[in-house]
């Protein structure tokens, strides 16, 4: 359970930093990438590094994946929605994606079904990528 608090908090950190660098328009869509793909091999490559970490098999490595995955898009859209928001009511001609006319209450539904669909897909992409690292790293140590 302990590592689960560690996991989640990896992944709620890693979700700020990137919600905060994808505010500058021109790193935007290497945030997105970065959470698309590399959010739980960064996270687990940090734990390495401090020696708290080691993948087991392939079912442990897809599950917190998948964690860090979706639990660090969440706090990507909780960090960048909102502060894109308050930039586009100081600067009008900020970018915005469209956020103001979702978040009407005729469209908030189809907002809240895309941000969760989005997360899955990040989790799922994530427990892949972890996957993957799991099995670099057993052709490595040759078990």
């Amino acid at each position: 359970m302990n590592m689960s608090k560690e996991i989640i908090k990896i992944a709620v950190l890693f979700g700020i930093a990137t919600g905060v660098a994808a505010l500058i328009p021109q790193l935007i869509f290497y945030a997105c990438l970065t959470i698309f793909l590399f959010s739980a091999i960064a996270a687990v490559l940090f734990y390495r590094k401090r020696e708290k970490f080691e993948l087991l098999d392939s079912k442990t490595a897809a599950l917190n994946g998948g964690i860090l995955g979706f639990i660090s898009f969440i706090s990507f859209t909780a960090v960048f929605i909102p502060c894109v928001l308050v930039i586009n009511l100081i600067f009008k001609n900020y970018y915005n994606y469209g956020l103001p006319y979702f978040l009407n209450l005729q469209a908030l539904w189809l907002f809240v079904l895309i941000l969760i669909t989005t997360g899955l897909i990040c989790a799922v992409s994530n427990g892949a990528m972890l996957m993957l690292l799991q099995f670099i790293d057993t052709l490595r140590k040759g078990k």
